[in-house]
């Protein structure tokens, strides 16, 4: 496996539905996509990157996720009671290529964070009382589901953004 890289990213615009899960409930997640697909449709816009999750709480199977399901747009696009939009802020991301199976994805995030504070890279969050906050977590899903069915050949590029 390649080790994480720091990464300057610039802002980007994209179109976005929130929802709190937990694991058992990530169909639910899931299925904002085909929402924010049909809502751009409306909006005469093509999406222009791939779709991703953005986590601001990272949960498990009892707890739940606070995360955006969104996808990249070629401009801020105004948003309604329907989707949400906002830039993702530029700045430097400790960014990785996981490569397999999304349920395995955790293993990745955990490389990430053991390798940031192995190279003394603080990340940017915060700690309150639900736990951690996180202001630049996202996973961008660079396979098309379309023309690679097989989980196990994703890539799914994560990155998370340093103070």
């Amino acid at each position: 496996m390649k080790d994480p890289q720091i990464v300057a990213k610039k802002e980007r615009p994209v179109a976005y539905k929130e929802i709190q899960v937990t694991l058992k409930e990530w169909g639910k997640a899931n299925a904002l996509f085909p929402e924010i697909f049909d809502w751009l449709k409306l909006q005469e816009t093509p999406p222009a990157g791939p779709p991703f999750y953005q986590y601001m709480i990272i949960g498990d199977e009892e707890n739940k996720f606070h995360l955006r399901a969104g996808v990249i747009t070629s401009k801020l696009l105004v948003e309604d009671a329907e989707v949400k939009t906002m830039m993702i802020p530029s700045g430097k991301y400790v960014s990785y290529i996981h490569k397999g199976h999304p349920d395995k994805l955790s293993k990745s995030h955990q490389l990430i964070l053991n390798w940031a504070e192995e190279n003394g890279i603080e990340l940017a969050n915060s700690v309150n009382q639900l736990g951690t906050n996180w202001d630049g977590v996202y996973e961008f899903y660079l396979t098309d589901p379309a023309e690679e069915p097989d989980l196990n050949n994703w890539q799914i590029e994560i990155n998370y953004l340093a103070k």
